[in-house]
């Protein structure tokens, strides 16, 4: 028998998930390949395939035995181990027994520093992976990541959806191992329309070609490619600009195995619609794909993909065509029904939406919004009254008819009925913009009225989720804080907002008005901010050097800007040496029990270097508001001061009073330097 084989094994399901496949593949494969390493089989060759009725791996080459194995074995202690006539005592009988041999086997010893132990060592030979396989699948199907298991028909055992066969190949032979109830053999099954009989497969070489001899594309990546390419010839036919859409292709080569591409029409007349609103409903609810002009504007077509191949496709065309047809006219009465009354009229309406049960509801919510929105407009020079009017408006298209059909329009129908109230440009931008960014990596809004209420809406989610203790945990962040509390931090620096964060945070818990503690938001939001920056780049040396200086009024913005600099100071000559004077001032300073309020008595400086660091320190504290730049570099020309006081100045003489004026010197250049970073946190360049 040869050492190694081909293998194949699949697990043919009732129809998968469509938006997990992809997940459920890649998963199904790296936990095979693990635990077949776990197991000591060497292979070569693994490929993974994914369908709506079936999950595979193949591998080109598997190693059938697993090799030799020595075990090792620590038993008891030499001492215990034997009495004093040198028979065996009970502890290493049992030992014995555990390790399958005799009490009066004679047993290796091993020394280590804690004394001599009973050891046993044997060779055994290795299992076949056809002996093993039962287990490693079983373990393997248990730790995939499936969220909710489903049980059938009176089987214990539970998967992502009902398991029909199982194909289990080594080389040409079946592995005799049953899953989910299934006896593994060789028999696959094709498309479920298109193919008639069982798929009988002599060796896992042959499984790709003989599924597609069966109308069944194993490959979900040659599927997808498959469908895109159609798709794009599709477009070419009608001269349509195709947007890519990655999820949506995703999710139809998912819910295919032999895909064909098709394309149908719709009455022109709905085009009077948002285009949005369209897109949704042919996007959602029908997984179509959209065409567009040269000029933008939607074209009255849509691409589906079918799952089967029809001698007539004309009659899947129409089926489709009547399909979308209801579902736009929906559209059209839900826009035309909420076009009747103002966007202002629907406020009232919000009383019945709960926000969150202890926080109110939406109504309340977009009061505070209003206002909260006024406060920080006030605090960035932006206009007040446009602001307070979008932030009570932002939240009233939940109530609409379009929205409630297709909630992912929020905000962008909120646009369009602003836009019909006669509602300035500023509000009704706001109102789409003001839940940008949605993701990582989304757009900020374009305008200033935009991210003032964008600030507002999630500040204000921030405080009150924290003040009813509610903030997110390691595993649950049902509000998406963490969203966005990174939502607010990339506001306040791509945007440029000079205001200190804790400003911010302070206008909305006084918006509040319920004694909200707001001091965790505000550690939690620079916890975001340090993540973010490493997030960027920037080394964590320096990342905490920024945060951790004394700044009791931190601005998000400049932090950034001072990040870089001192990214950049890292190179100077000087840095090293500065690095090392503020970690020995921490030193000698913790040692010390000084008040925090010593004052300095220049009259009993003993030496030109104590004058010449207090100096120091003292412009650099009038020098608060100027660059990090500028300050560094006066930090950087006083480093021979403060190098000439640690060589000449006796920090701890034995004079009381002499030696608490050298540490109240220290203190205040340390307050000094950490004003502009906490420079004993960098790490030197070497």
């Amino acid at each position: 028998m040869s050492d190694s084989a081909p293998l194949l094994l699949e697990l043919g399901t009732e129809e998968l998930p469509p938006k997990n496949l992809r997940q459920l593949e890649q998963a199904f494969g790296d936990a095979f390949a693990r635990a077949l390493g776990q197991e000591g089989f060497t292979f070569e060759g693994l490929m993974t395939f994914a369908t709506p009725r079936r999950l595979a791996v193949l591998l080109d080459s598997v190693q059938i035995k697993q090799a030799e194995q020595t075990i090792e074995r620590r038993g008891p202690a030499l001492s215990a181990a034997y009495d004093a006539s040198g028979h065996a005592t009970k502890a290493l009988a049992g030992f014995a027994r555990s390790c399958g041999v005799e009490p009066d086997t004679t047993f290796e010893t091993i020394e280590t520093d804690k004394g001599a132990w009973v050891v046993y060592r044997a060779q055994v030979e290795g299992q076949y992976l056809s002996d093993r396989l039962q287990v490693i699948l079983e373990a393997v199907t248990a730790s995939l990541p499936i969220a909710k298991r489903m049980r059938w028909e009176n089987l214990g055992a539970e998967f992502v959806r009902p398991v029909r066969w199982v194909v289990a190949l080594i080389g040409e032979d079946v592995v005799p191992i049953s899953l989910f109830g299934c006896k593994a053999s060789n028999i696959s099954r094709g498309h479920r329309f298109m193919s008639h009989g069982d798929i009988a497969l002599k060796s896992p070489s042959e499984y790709e070609q003989l599924l597609k001899d069966h109308f069944v594309v194993a490959s979900l990546e040659q599927r997808r490619a498959m469908i895109w390419e159609g798709i794009k010839s599709e477009a070419a036919r009608f001269g349509g600009v195709l947007e890519e859409d990655q999820a949506l292709l995703d999710e139809v080569a998912s819910l295919t195995e032999w895909p064909v591409v098709l394309s149908g029409a719709f009455d022109p007349s709905f085009l009077r619609v948002p285009s949005e609103v369209l897109i949704s409903a042919m996007r959602e609810h029908q997984r179509y794909f959209h065409l567009r002009d040269a000029s933008g504007a939607l074209l009255p077509r849509f691409i589906t993909v079918a799952n089967i191949k029809s001698e007539d496709p004309d009659v899947i065309i129409r089926g489709n065509e009547r399909v979308i047809t209801p579902r736009l006219a929906d559209a059209a009465f839900f826009y035309d029904k909420d076009l009747s009354q103002p966007l202002s009229g629907w406020l009232e309406r919000l009383h019945a939406v709960v926000y969150q049960a202890d926080l109110g509801t939406y109504f309340e919510k977009a009061q505070r919004l209003g206002e909260l929105s006024k406060r920080i407009a006030r605090l960035l020079g932006i206009d007040e009254a446009l602001s307070e009017r979008a932030g009570r408006l932002a939240k009233a298209d939940l109530v609409s008819g379009m929205v409630g059909e297709f909630p992912e329009l929020q905000g962008i129908m909120g646009e369009y009925y602003a836009i019909a109230s006669g509602e300035p440009t500023d509000i009704s931008s706001a109102i789409k913009e003001h839940y940008q960014p949605r993701f990582s990596g989304d757009v900020l809004p374009t305008k200033d009225v935009s991210c003032v209420v964008a600030l507002a809406d999630r500040l204000d989610a921030l405080v009150g989720l924290f003040g009813v203790n509610q903030p997110p945990t390691g595993s649950k962040d049902p509000f998406a804080l963490r969203r966005q509390a990174i939502a607010v931090v990339r506001l306040c620096v791509e945007k440029g907002i000079r205001r200190p964060l804790f400003d911010l945070v302070d206008e909305a818990a006084n918006v509040y008005n319920r004694g909200f503690d707001s001091s965790a938001v505000k550690t939690y939001l620079l916890d975001r901010f340090e993540q973010w920056s490493l997030d960027q780049g920037v080394s964590g040396d320096v990342v905490r050097a920024i945060v951790g200086r004394n700044d009791p009024t931190p601005c998000l913005y400049q932090s950034f800007e001072d990040i870089n600099t001192l990214q950049d100071f890292k190179t100077d000559p000087s840095a090293a040496a500065l690095i090392q004077a503020q970690k020995r001032i921490n030193n000698i300073l913790e040692k010390t029990d000084i008040a925090a309020d010593s004052t300095i008595d220049p009259f009993i400086f003993q030496h030109a270097a104590e004058s010449e660091v207090v100096s120091l320190a003292q412009k650099l504290l009038t020098m608060s508001d100027s660059p990090l730049k500028d300050r560094l570099d006066v930090l950087a020309g006083g480093l021979p001061d403060i190098e000439g006081f640690f060589e000449h100045v006796l920090v701890m003489a034995d004079d009381l009073a002499v030696r608490s004026n050298r540490l109240a010197s220290l203190r205040k250049l340390r307050n000094a330097i950490n004003q502009i970073a906490d420079l004993s946190l960098l790490d030197p360049i070497k």
